[in-house]
């Protein structure tokens, strides 16, 4: 008969190390989500000193708008823990630059994060998407401190920030603007009633296709 001859405290090493490997994986992902913040910021300061389009017509295609909103959301997940998130949106495809757009969200969702902490109440982000004629329409919204009326007239400035020293390079919504108008779009901004601050810019949005309604050859 086999004798099992392993200590207790091997015993416990074999049960802890799927947890510390967990805890490895966990770790590097965070990494990875700092790394692609930090290549955004990187990229949007270069854009904004060489005056290069952020969102070359070379990088443009059709895509569905959720994965922006995604790949966004799983960046920013160290600022959104603890946020509410209400996603209402409809099945979009928009024309453009998806990583670009997912940078503009990026910066929106961070500034959002931001101004909801520390209000004493709990924090919640709206995502909203609709199509208005032949353009996709997003607004972030957020239940924060809102926007004092004399930096609402600067907002969109470079190097303006209500964050306050040591939060960014104060480029973050002067580089988001550029792509959504390098889009044909518009960034607009404004408070919300009682609480809170909203973004809001549109995209090209392709025509849906038809759905046909009979088959092909068949006498209407």
């Amino acid at each position: 008969m086999r004798s099992d001859t392993r200590t207790a405290s091997e015993g416990a090493h074999i049960t802890t190390a799927p947890r510390a490997l967990q805890a490895l994986y966990a770790e590097l992902a965070e990494r990875d989500r700092e790394v692609a913040r930090l290549r955004a910021q990187v990229n949007g300061l270069r854009s904004f000193a060489s005056g290069v389009d952020p969102a070359a017509e070379g990088s443009r295609q059709t895509f569905e708008l959720l994965a922006a909103v995604e790949s966004a959301m799983w960046s920013t997940q160290r600022e959104l823990a603890g946020i509410i998130v209400c996603q209402r949106m409809q099945p979009l495809q928009v024309f453009g630059s998806m990583p670009a757009i997912a940078q503009v969200l990026c910066h929106l969702f961070i500034n959002a994060a931001a101004a909801m902490h520390g209000t004493g109440r709990p924090g919640v982000l709206h995502i909203d998407a609709v199509r208005v004629g032949a353009r996709a329409q997003l607004r972030v919204s957020d239940n924060g401190r809102g926007i004092a009326p004399d930096a609402m007239q600067r907002i969109f400035e470079p190097f303006f920030s209500t964050g306050g020293s040591g939060l960014g390079l104060g480029l973050g919504l002067t580089v988001s603007r550029a792509i959504v108008r390098s889009h044909g779009g518009t960034m607009a901004c404004s408070n919300r009633t009682p609480h809170g601050a909203r973004f809001t810019f549109d995209l090209p949005a392709p025509a849906a296709p038809k759905v046909a309604t009979r088959f092909e050859g068949e006498a209407p």
